[in-house]
């Protein structure tokens, strides 16, 4: 496991969403505290706020990406393209490796998954069963390949 990934992995264990938990691996390269990167990434969890649509480690993905490589150089139409191609395909290799982006997709064989907008109690049993945690681990892979990004010191 990289550094990222475990930055990442211990902060979805604290209670942190995918998303959040994604996005605080990559605060470094966004120049932000990771108090304030899980803040503007508070909502990203359970699917985009609990409504179980994509998944909030894919939404970070694009977050990261747009940070550290998004462009602003007058072109907006080739600068969304040249962004759009690369988190496409990392939405293609996050869908290969575990068959969808889609939240509800993803947890559909975990028991008694809850409906609505309070967050489930995390404890063990939570993260027994829930297998988020690849999603996570497997999302900050992805963008270190993709950004090519040096590891970050051991915390």
């Amino acid at each position: 496991m990289t550094n990222r990934q475990l930055k990442a992995y211990r902060a979805f264990k604290s209670g942190y969403g995918c998303g959040s938990a994604v996005a605080m691996a990559f605060s470094d390269l966004m120049d932000m505290s990771d108090g304030r990167v899980a803040k503007f990434t508070i909502s990203l969890g359970g699917g985009f706020s609990r409504t179980r649509t994509l998944c909030g480690a894919v939404a970070a993905m694009g977050i990261v990406y747009g940070a550290d490589r998004g462009k602003d150089s007058g072109d907006i139409h080739g600068d969304k393209t040249e962004a759009y191609k690369e988190v496409y395909n990392m939405t293609e290799t996050f869908k290969s490796r575990n068959g969808s982006i889609e939240c509800h997709q993803l947890l559909k064989d975990v028991k008694g998954l809850t409906q609505g907008y309070k967050p489930d109690v995390r404890d063990e049993n939570y993260y027994k069963v829930r297998p988020c945690i690849k999603f996570v681990l497997d999302a900050v892979e992805i963008l270190e390949e993709k950004l090519g990004c040096q590891d970050i010191e051991e915390e």
